[in-house]
């Protein structure tokens, strides 16, 4: 799937070499297969494209923060919130991985909370961790509960899900597992990711 995603988005920038939504799904394909120059020259040439495209721009600064460049990825974040103060709560699951890196868990659980997305599972992930890594793990399996029942393997599969996402850093993969341990998660190796979740 990510042969066809690189090959489909290589099309798109043949196709208009202006559309920073080409280049966008070209920097995507890139970050999935662990490609962190290509990554970063389509991302870049997605934000020169059209800066005031507030949700593609925090997308872009988003997964640049996720491949190691958490300073960039923040500031980009920063001046997004400027541009577009009325933004989609979305914008906030940044803010919650941003300071969870960054061990500011109250920011982190702060931000959490702010994301209105109720169907997606990482989001009670995301309070999971975060309360489990400041210790009200009372609160945390409440959270952790919700999340397994819009995820019920997630244990199986937390590994690979996170990975998904973070895999750049080993170190931060681990980092998010241990929040959901400490919640009382049995984290597995993980064989297939989760493919499904309700919005």
């Amino acid at each position: 799937a990510l042969e066809r995603a690189l090959h489909t988005a290589q099309r798109a920038v043949e196709a208009d070499a202006t559309s920073q939504l080409a280049y966008r799904s070209l920097a995507e394909a890139h970050f999935y297969r662990r490609e962190l120059s290509a990554f970063r020259v389509a991302a870049d040439r997605a934000l020169a494209l059209n800066p005031r495209d507030t949700a593609n721009v925090h997308w872009m600064g988003m997964l640049i923060a996720y491949s190691g460049d958490w300073a960039t990825g923040h500031s980009i974040a920063e001046k997004v919130k400027q541009l577009n103060p009325h933004h989609p709560s979305w914008f906030y699951f940044f803010y919650a991985t941003y300071h969870y890196h960054e061990r500011e868990y109250e920011q982190a659980l702060e931000a959490a909370e702010k994301v209105n997305m109720p169907g997606y599972y990482f989001v009670s992930a995301e309070l999971t961790m975060a309360n489990a890594q400041l210790g009200r793990i009372e609160e945390a399996g409440i959270h952790l509960k919700k999340a397994l029942e819009l995820a019920p393997d997630f244990a199986r599969y937390a590994r690979e899900e996170i990975s998904k996402w973070w895999g750049f850093s080993e170190d931060f993969v681990e980092h998010r597992l241990e929040g959901l341990r400490k919640a009382g998660l049995e984290v597995n190796g993980g064989e297939k990711p989760i493919t499904e979740c309700t919005l």
